[in-house]
């Protein structure tokens, strides 16, 4: 998994031919499923998990958000910089 993700990340154009995100770690999505889920059950304290269950639906959000930003056009298509990427959290 180390090396994988060494190589997909090294890649020269993080967008992978204009889309939002890093869509080469698409394949491995079922590896971080098993992590995941491997997360929660180490959280057994009820509070711990609905903490853990809160921060994923708030990271789910921000990505949704951000999506949409990238699709109206706010977040521009390549070569996007710090203070871009910024304009675009603001505007939640």
């Amino acid at each position: 998994m180390p090396l994988n993700l060494w190589v997909i990340a090294s890649w020269h154009d993080w967008a992978y031919g204009g889309s939002f995100g890093h869509r080469a770690f698409t394949e491995s999505a079922a590896i971080f499923a098993f992590g995941y889920a491997s997360l929660l059950q180490a959280a057994a304290a009820p509070g711990r998990r609905r903490v853990l269950v809160g921060l994923s639906v708030l990271l789910m959000l921000l990505s949704v958000h951000l999506m949409t930003e990238y699709w109206r056009g706010i977040i521009p298509f390549g070569r996007t910089t710090w203070p871009q990427f910024v304009a675009a959290l603001r505007r939640w």
